[in-house]
């Protein structure tokens, strides 16, 4: 299109500049240095945003390169808690199955407990009307 746009010279340039074909060729030119200086800029904002993408691809290769270095030991802290958390989980069923097994031996010591309990109030109860009785035998014998 550049070529077409090339007068053959100065001389025929100046006499067709009032001519219609003149004022095509100008306003062609006028279009050529437009979009000449739209590609430019065009350019210049193609150069920005690959700078943006090649700074943004950076830092998230860095990010995921820290992630990366940062895994294994998460991995062996979550292995860690995981092997923690069984074993406090089994510790706790034991504790639960001891708690039980205490419980069932207080009710036991209870029940013997009640029934000594009672057995003793019926034997104190057996002792003291024997004893009044008995102070009562003595009054009897002493009168």
């Amino acid at each position: 299109a550049a070529l077409l746009l090339l007068p053959a010279s100065r001389a025929a340039e100046s006499e067709s500049a009032s001519s219609p074909a003149g004022k095509v060729i100008a306003l062609l030119r006028d279009m050529q240095q437009q979009v000449s200086e739209e590609g430019k800029k065009e350019e210049e904002l193609y150069d920005k945003y690959m700078c943006y993408c090649k700074t943004n691809m950076d830092h998230l290769s860095e990010s995921i390169d820290a992630a990366d270095r940062d895994l294994p030991p998460l991995k062996a802290d979550i292995s860690l808690l995981e092997s923690s958390r069984d074993s406090l989980a089994k510790e706790v069923e034991e504790d639960k199955q001891a708690f039980k097994e205490i419980e069932e031996g207080e009710k036991l010591a209870m029940s013997i407990r009640e029934k000594e309990s009672a057995a003793n109030k019926a034997k104190a109860e057996e002792l003291s009307d024997a004893v009044r009785a008995v102070e009562k035998a003595i009054k009897v014998i002493e009168e």
